[in-house]
C-alpha cells in the first residue's frame, strides 16, 4: 500500500489506495498483536463469474507490506464474511463455509433446500464470541439469515442447527450482541430482538421513518447497551436499545449527508465511536456516549474523511482492535465513482490509523 500522508494530530495517516481486480462487498478484519499483521478477509463481487473471499496480509510496523495468502473459491458472491476468532473463517453466501485460517474448508452448512429444491441463498453470518481475535469456541453459536425469512443456530464446535427461527420476511442481515442477544434485519423495515436461550419470545421494533431493506446491523459485546442499523429510505441511520426487556423506541439520527450507508462498524477499541461509510464516499465517525438512544440520537459526526485524489464510492468497511497504544484502524473498500452497481468496477482498499479519540474513556 501506497502511503499518502504522515500522521499528525489533526489528519489521520492513510494507507493506500491498495489496488484489487474486483469490487469487494464485505470485509472482516483480524488483528494479531504477536505479529503485527493485520488479515483481511475481503468478499468479491463479480457478476457472471466464479467469486471468492481474498484474505490479505498487511504487516504495519516499518515499511507497509501486502501480501495476498489466500483466495477461497465461492461460485456466488459471498454476501458476507466473519472471523470465528483466531483460527476460523466464515462465509455465507449460497451455503454457510467455515474455513481454517490455512484457507481448508472445514464445514459446508446448508439452510433447508428452496421449493424449486436449490440452495437457499443465505444472506449473513455472526457468531456469539467476543473479538475477532478470541480463542475461545467452546458453547459458541453461530447465526444465519436468508431470503426466506428464517433464522438458523448452529453450534460453532459441532456444526448441528440447533434451531431455525422464521420471521416472516426476507431477512438481509444479523449480528450478536451481549449475552446471547440477537438482532435481525428484515426487507421490510422491522428489526428483531432476540434471547436465543428464549427464541420464542421475539421482539419486533419498527422506526416512525419509513424504511425498508437492505439493511446492515452493528452491534456487539463491546457495545452492549444499543446497536445501529443503517436502512434504505427516510430512516437511514437507526439506533435501537440492546435491552431485551426494555422496549424503548428505534430512534433515527439525522445526518446532513442524504447519501445511503454501505457499511457500519462500533469500534472494538473504542466502543463510543460508530464508523459509517456512504456510497458517495464519506466515511463518517460519530460519538455515542452510554446515556441511552434518546440522548445518543441528538449526536452529530465527531469526524469525516474521504479518500484524496480519487472520486470513489465506499463498498465496506471494519474496524480494529487497538493496533498501538492510543490508536486503532479503520479499513475502507471503494469502486470507482459513477459505476452502476458494485462489481462492474474493480475496487481499492485502504486503511487509515485513528488515533485515540478524546472520550475519557480507555480503550476495551
Amino acid at each position: 500500500l501506497k502511503r499518502l500522508k504522515p500522521m499528525t494530530p489533526a489528519q489521520p495517516a492513510v494507507w493506500g489506495p491498495r489496488e484489487l481486480d474486483y469490487a469487494v462487498h464485505d470485509l472482516a478484519v483480524q488483528w494479531s498483536a504477536q505479529s503485527s499483521q493485520l488479515l483481511i478477509a475481503c468478499s468479491s463481487f463479480i457478476p457472471e463469474a466464479s467469486n471468492f473471499v481474498e484474505v490479505l496480509s498487511v504487516g504495519i510496523e516499518g515499511r507497509t507490506e501486502v501480501q495476498a495468502t489466500r483466495r477461497l473459491p465461492h461460485y456466488y458472491p459471498p454476501t458476507r464474511v466473519r472471523w470465528l476468532g483466531s483460527d476460523l473463517l466464515a462465509t455465507s453466501g449460497d451455503c454457510l463455509r467455515i474455513w481454517s485460517a490455512s484457507g481448508e474448508l472445514q464445514r459446508l452448512l446448508r439452510h433447508e433446500a428452496n421449493p424449486q429444491a436449490r440452495c437457499t441463498p443465505i444472506t449473513s453470518v455472526d457468531a456469539s464470541i467476543e473479538s475477532p481475535s478470541s480463542t475461545v469456541t467452546a458453547g459458541v453459536q453461530i447465526a444465519s439469515t436468508d431470503v426466506y425469512g428464517v433464522c438458523n443456530l448452529w453450534d460453532m464446535e459441532t456444526g448441528t442447527m440447533q434451531q431455525a427461527i422464521d420471521l416472516g420476511q426476507p431477512l438481509s442481515d444479523v449480528a450478536f450482541g451481549p449475552n446471547r442477544l440477537l438482532a435481525a434485519a428484515g426487507e421490510n423495515g422491522d428489526c428483531f430482538l432476540m434471547d436465543t436461550r428464549q427464541s420464542k419470545d421475539v421482539a419486533v421494533y419498527a422506526p416512525a421513518e419509513r424504511v425498508r431493506g437492505p439493511a446492515k446491523i452493528a452491534w456487539g459485546v463491546h457495545r452492549p447497551d444499543m446497536f445501529a442499523v443503517s436502512w434504505q429510505g427516510e430512516g437511514g441511520l437507526v439506533l435501537y436499545s440492546g435491552s431485551h426487556r426494555t422496549k424503548a423506541m428505534p430512534r433515527a439520527v439525522k445526518s446532513s449527508s442524504s447519501s445511503a450507508i454501505s457499511s457500519l462498524q462500533w469500534s472494538y477499541a473504542y466502543p463510543q465511536l460508530l464508523a459509517c461509510a456512504r456510497e458517495d464516499g464519506d466515511v463518517e465517525v460519530w460519538h455515542f456516549p452510554d446515556e441511552g438512544i434518546n440522548l445518543a440520537a441528538t449526536a452529530e459526526p465527531s469526524s469525516h474523511w474521504a479518500p484524496r485524489g480519487c472520486a470513489a464510492s465506499c463498498t465496506a468497511l471494519a474496524m480494529t482492535p487497538e493496533v498501538r497504544p492510543g490508536s486503532h484502524a479503520l479499513v475502507l473498500s471503494t469502486m470507482a465513482a459513477g459505476a452502476t452497481e458494485v462489481g462492474t468496477a474493480p475496487g481499492a482498499l485502504w486503511i487509515v490509523a485513528l488515533p485515540q479519540p478524546q472520550l475519557g474513556r480507555r480503550p476495551v
